[in-house]
């Protein structure tokens, strides 16, 4: 029987994500990657059998056919840090101060490079279950 102590974890986080992709490990130099459109949505969510939600907003970066986000706290971003964002390159975004910039550009350059394809491991849908319409 093995511990779950003793089973070694491969644990990649988001710094050496980062630290991979400006060295070009991944996938094609992110400096010549540049993000076309930057938004924010805000959202407030309620689910069934909670008594309370909560609000947050997502930041949202494109490049090419691929979107990358990440969740902040309301407020957390100022309408300068989105603009600043487009037309910029991934590289220079990863190295952003703001670190939910950083994630949505990561985000976004690893759903261009990989894209959720079958060609890429992804799988479609179930099919519907026997007497069930669509």
């Amino acid at each position: 029987m093995t511990s779950a102590l003793s089973t070694a974890v491969h644990r990649t986080t988001c710094d050496t994500l980062i630290r991979r992709t400006l060295a070009g490990e991944l996938g094609p130099d992110p400096a010549g990657q540049r993000i076309s459109v930057a938004f924010t949505t805000r959202q407030a969510v309620r689910h069934d059998g909670r008594g309370t939600g909560y609000r947050n907003e997502v930041l949202s970066l494109r490049l090419g056919g691929a979107v990358g986000s990440c969740a902040v706290e309301p407020g957390a971003l100022s309408d300068d840090a989105v603009e600043e964002c487009v037309g910029a390159d991934v590289a220079r975004l990863l190295g952003h101060p703001l670190l939910p910039v950083r994630v949505a550009a990561l985000d976004a350059y690893l759903m261009h490079i990989t894209p959720h394809t079958p060609e890429h491991g992804a799988r479609g849908p179930p099919p519907p279950a026997p007497g069930c319409t669509r």
